[in-house]
C-alpha cells in the first residue's frame, strides 16, 4: 500500500466555494416558485394591504413608524386597486420567466426589484422569511441561474455556436458571497441567542412554543416532553453557531455538505411543524440547495438515465423554428441530459414521415415511432419530473382531445414560428457579465452585510459590553435602498414571555356590543387555537405589530379600515359607531409554575361615527 493513499486529499478553495450549475438551476426554480406562491396568496388581500383603501394608505405610509425614506417601491406609484393588479400581473410574469429560465438575468433582476418594492409598500406585514427571500434574490442577480435546465440553455443548444459548459460549477465573487451570506445567517442567529433561556437553562423552545400566535397543535403537544425540548434547544443553538463548519471542511467536502444540508433541513422542517411562522423555513431550505455538490447530481442523473430514457430519440422539422424551440425546451427542462434531439432532414426516412404525418417523430428504445400528441405524452412519461401525467394516456377522450389540439398547432406552424421569434437562438454566458464590475459589487455587498450584522450584534449587546459599532450615515442608505440590511435575532436574545390576542369591543348604532374582529358575540375568553384566527401570515404579522408600542401610530389606520369595511356591508342600526381595541396579555410562567391571570391592555379607542345630537 502506498503511503500517499493514506494521506487525506484536501479540497481546494474552488471546490468549497463554487456552486454547481445544476444546484443553481434548482435554486432558481425553487425561489421563483416561492415568489409565485407568495403572490398568489397575497392577491386575494391586495386591496387590504397594498392600496389606499386598505390598512395603510400611501399618505399614512410615508409618515409611519414602519417607513424608511430610503425605500424604493414601484408599488407606490398608485393606490388604485386596478393599477396594483396590473403590477401584480407583471410581477407574476417576471417570476414565471425566472421559473423557466427565460432571459434569466433580466427576470432575476426584475423579480428582485418587484419583491423589494412589495416589501417596501407595506413593511408592517413583512415576516422574517422576506429578509432571506430578498437577500437570496439579490445574490441571484450576480449568478448564472440560467446556465442549466432553462429555456435560455435550450436556445443555446440549438444556436449556430452553442456555448458548452466545460466545468460543472462556477467560482466567482458572487458564489463566494452567497455561500458566506447563508452561513452568516445561521452563525449570527445562533450567537444572538445569548439569553439564559438558550445558553444556560435550555428553555428557549419551551417559551417559544408558548407563543400562541406561532405554536401549532403539534408544537403544543411537544410541551409534554420537557427533557426533549431542553435537548433540542441546546442542539439548535450549537447547530446554528457551529454547524456551518460542515460546509467548509476541506476533506471530503461533498460528504460533509450533504450532512450539513440534511441536519439544517431537519431543523427547519421540525420548526415548521411546531411553529407557524410563514414560509421562513421554506426559503431557508431553498438557500441550502446551493450547497448540493456535483457528485450528488452525477449520481442522481446516472440513476435516472435508464435504457428507456437514454435511447429516446426525437426528430424535428429543421425548417420550423417554433418546432426547434419547443423540442429543445422539452428535452432541456424535462428529459434526462443527453437525450438525442436530431434534425429530421438528416435522416431521409424520418424526413418522409415528418412530411407525411405533419408531425415530429419520437423513436422509443425498441425502435418504434410515435407521432403528434402520442409522441408528446410518451416523452412526458419518460420525464423524471412529469412522469405522473402518463396516467392520462389511459383516457381515450383526453388523448383524442390532445391530438386535435396538436393538429391545430401543426397547421399553424408558420404563424407560431413568427410569434416566437422573440425567443432568439443565441449562446448563453455561463460566467459573469462585466466580471470586474460585478465582482467588486458582490465583494462590497458581502462586506457591507457582514458589517451590518456586527453592528446589529453590538446594538443588542449588554451596556457594559457595547463597542458602539454603528453603520455610518454616509453608507447607511445602501442597506434599506437595496434591502441588503439584515438582522437575525428571531426569538433573541430571549424568546417572548408574553403573548395574547386582540379583542375589538364594538358598539353598533343600535347599542349592541360584539367583537368587530370576529364579527361574533363579544367573548373575552382565550381562543382555542390563536394561530388559526389569522387569515394568513401577513395578517398575523400585522396584528402582532399593532401590540408593539413602536407601531402605535398604525392603530388609527387599522381602526379606519375596520370601520369602512364593516359599515360598507351593514346599514342602519347594524353599523358600528365606535370600538375599543384590547390586547389580552398572557404571561408565560417558568417551567413547572402556574399561569397567572390574563390582563387586558386597551390599545386604541376609535369612533366610526360620532353620536348625533338630539
Amino acid at each position: 500500500m502506498k503511503i500517499k493513499s493514506l494521506i487525506p486529499q484536501f479540497n481546494s478553495f474552488r471546490e468549497i466555494f463554487s456552486i454547481d450549475y445544476r444546484s443553481l438551476a434548482l435554486f432558481r426554480f425553487s425561489i421563483a416558485a416561492l415568489s409565485i406562491y407568495d403572490l398568489l396568496i397575497a392577491w386575494p388581500f391586495l386591496r387590504d394591504f397594498y392600496t389606499d383603501w386598505g390598512i395603510l394608505p400611501r399618505s399614512a405610509l410615508f409618515s409611519s413608524s414602519s417607513w424608511s425614506y430610503h425605500y424604493v417601491s414601484i408599488y407606490n406609484i398608485s393606490g388604485v386597486p386596478a393599477v396594483i393588479n396590473i403590477l401584480f400581473v407583471v410581477h407574476l410574469i417576471v417570476s414565471l420567466m425566472l421559473l423557466f429560465g427565460f432571459k434569466t438575468r433580466l427576470a432575476t433582476f426584475l423579480t428582485w426589484f418587484f419583491t423589494i418594492s412589495l416589501i417596501a409598500r407595506n413593511p408592517m406585514v413583512v415576516t422574517g422569511g422576506y429578509v432571506m427571500f430578498r437577500l437570496g434574490l439579490f445574490w441571484a442577480i450576480f449568478l448564472p441561474l440560467g446556465a442549466r435546465w432553462s429555456i435560455d440553455s435550450a436556445l443555446n443548444n440549438v444556436c449556430e455556436n452553442p456555448v458548452k459548459l466545460l466545468k460543472k460549477s462556477i467560482l466567482s465573487a458572487a458564489s463566494f458571497g452567497v455561500i458566506l451570506q447563508v452561513l452568516m445567517t445561521y452563525v449570527f442567529a445562533g450567537f444572538h441567542k445569548k439569553g439564559p433561556e438558550w445558553a444556560e437553562d435550555f428553555t428557549g423552545i419551551y417559551y417559544s412554543l408558548h407563543i400562541d400566535q406561532f405554536a401549532t397543535t403539534f408544537g403544543k403537544f411537544l410541551l409534554n416532553f420537557p427533557t426533549f425540548l431542553e435537548f433540542n434547544t441546546a442542539f439548535i443553538v450549537y447547530l446554528q453557531r457551529y454547524g456551518v463548519l460542515l460546509f467548509l471542511i476541506p476533506i471530503k467536502n461533498n460528504y460533509f455538505r450533504i450532512i450539513g444540508i440534511i441536519l439544517f433541513s431537519f431543523f427547519h422542517i421540525g420548526l415548521n411543524l411546531s411553529m407557524n411562522i410563514g414560509w421562513f423555513q421554506i426559503i431557508s431550505i431553498i438557500l441550502l440547495t446551493i450547497f448540493i455538490p456535483p457528485q450528488f447530481w452525477d449520481y442522481l442523473i446516472k440513476k435516472l438515465s435508464t435504457d428507456k430514457r437514454k435511447n429516446l430519440k426525437i426528430y424535428y422539422d429543421n425548417d420550423c423554428s417554433f418546432c426547434k424551440r419547443i423540442v429543445f425546451t422539452i428535452s432541456t427542462l424535462f428529459l434526462v441530459p443527453g437525450t438525442k434531439v436530431i434534425p429530421g432532414d438528416s435522416v431521409p426516412k424520418i424526413n418522409k414521415i415528418i412530411e407525411k404525418e405533419n408531425s415530429w417523430v419520437v423513436e422509443d428504445y425498441k425502435g418504434n415511432y410515435l407521432y403528434k400528441f402520442d409522441a408528446l405524452m410518451y416523452c412526458f412519461s419518460l420525464s423524471p419530473i412529469l412522469f405522473p401525467v402518463k396516467i392520462l394516456i389511459r383516457s381515450k377522450d383526453f388523448m383524442k382531445f390532445g391530438n386535435k389540439v396538436y393538429s391545430v398547432i401543426a397547421n399553424n406552424r408558420p404563424f407560431l414560428s413568427k410569434s416566437t421569434d422573440f425567443m432568439k437562438f443565441k449562446p448563453i454566458n455561463p460566467g459573469t457579465p462585466w466580471p470586474w464590475i460585478v465582482n467588486i459589487i458582490a465583494i462590497i455587498s458581502l462586506v457591507y452585510g457582514f458589517y451590518w450584522n456586527i453592528a446589529s450584534f453590538d446594538r443588542w449587546a449588554e451596556e457594559e459590553n457595547k463597542d458602539n459599532i454603528v453603520v455610518p450615515q454616509s453608507i447607511f442608505w445602501i442597506g434599506p435602498t437595496f434591502q441588503i440590511n439584515q438582522y437575525w435575532g428571531l426569538f433573541s436574545p430571549a424568546p417572548m414571555k408574553d403573548d395574547g390576542w386582540l379583542v375589538l369591543s364594538a358598539i353598533t348604532k343600535g347599542g349592541e356590543y360584539f367583537d368587530l374582529y370576529t364579527g361574533e358575540e363579544l367573548n373575552w375568553e382565550k381562543p382555542k387555537h390563536i394561530t388559526k384566527t389569522f387569515p394568513n401570515d401577513r395578517w398575523r404579522k400585522y396584528l402582532m405589530n399593532l401590540w408593539l408600542g413602536q407601531h402605535s401610530d398604525h392603530r388609527v389606520h387599522y381602526g379606519r379600515y375596520m370601520c369602512r369595511e364593516w359599515n360598507a356591508k351593514h346599514f342602519g342600526d347594524e353599523q358600528v359607531q365606535s370600538f375599543w381595541m384590547y390586547y389580552m396579555v398572557e404571561n408565560t410562567p417558568a417551567p413547572g409554575e402556574e399561569f397567572t391571570e390574563i390582563l387586558s391592555a386597551k390599545l386604541h379607542e376609535h369612533a366610526c361615527f360620532y353620536p348625533e345630537e338630539e
